[in-house]
Formats: structure tokens, sequence, C-alpha cells
């Protein structure tokens, strides 16, 4: 091997072992605490509490005042940040959905009918002049093997971005 050879496929070689490699079977070997460890309890013991009583989630009710029902009635209704966090919440899920539909097999189907006319001058009798019809049928299976877990951590990124984004709605 020529001098600039050796280090090129080394070189190579290394990237081609890299590509090899999956983080999904690596663990921490540090545990996080446990939270009874914390001593949270004892830290706050001298604060004195107070207990209340946590809000009604229709707390304008309390009011009797019909003109307050109306507005958080409409304001709840027609509010442009409900609207746009479910609307996020779906587009999360529906990624999830597309990128484990991603992972599935695919099945397809189709059939086509072409018809020409092969006009007498192009070719002589019997064919030239008639009509004739061409029939196509056709089947089709796709499937990608998951060898590295590239397309299972898509879904599963995609399954913790919906999770995220329902969270934050």
């Amino acid at each position: 091997m020529s001098r600039t050879l050796k280090p090129l496929a080394l070189a190579l070689g290394t990237l081609l072992l890299a590509g090899c490699v999956n983080p999904g079977g690596l663990k921490p070997q540090q545990a996080p605490l446990a939270a009874n460890s914390l001593a949270m309890g004892r830290t706050l013991s001298g604060v004195p509490r107070q207990t209340a009583a946590w809000p009604a989630a229709d707390w304008w009710h309390s009011f009797d005042d019909a003109q307050l029902d109306h507005l958080i009635h409409t304001a709840l209704a027609s509010s442009p940040d409900l609207a746009v966090a479910t609307a996020r919440v779906r587009q999360a899920e529906a990624a999830a959905a597309g990128a484990d539909a991603a992972r599935m097999p695919t099945l397809g189907a189709g059939v086509s009918a072409d018809g020409i006319r092969i006009p007498p001058t192009v070719i002589g009798p019997p064919l030239g002049g008639h009509y004739s019809t061409l029939w196509r049928a056709g089947l089709s299976f796709n499937y990608t093997f998951d060898l590295w877990g590239g397309q299972r951590a898509q879904w599963e990124a995609a399954v913790d971005q919906a999770r995220a984004v329902a969270v934050e709605a």
C-alpha cells in the first residue's frame, strides 16, 4: 500500500465502524438519587403550613353573574390560544402516526389501460387502421428493514415530541 492509501483506508474503516454504533443499549452507571434521600421533609418541617381549598375549574360561577358567565364562555370558546394549542397537539400526533406508518410494510396495486389507433400509413394491414388497447395490472410490496434502529428512533422521537406538545398545551 502506498503512504497515502494507508491513512485513507484507516480513516474509512473507522468511519464504517462508527456507523455500526447503536446507543440504544447504553445505560448510565450512576443512578439518580431517590427523592426520600434528599430530606426535603426535614428541611421544610419548620415552615408553617396554611391549608386552602384549590379553586374550582368553574370558579366564576360562584359570583352568580350572567355577564361574567357569558364573557368566560365566549373567551373559552373562541380563544385562539386554545385553538392553536389543539392544532399543535393534533399536528404532533399526526407526525407520530406518520413516523409509525413509515415503519410498516406497504402494499400497492394499480390497473391502467392505454388505447392507441395505429394509422394504416405506418403499418399496413391487418394491424394498420385498427384500435388497440393495452391493459396493465401490477402489485407492489415494500418493506424497509430497520437494522440499526433508525426508524424506531425517529418514531420514538415523534411520540416524545407529541407528548411534550401535549404537556405544553
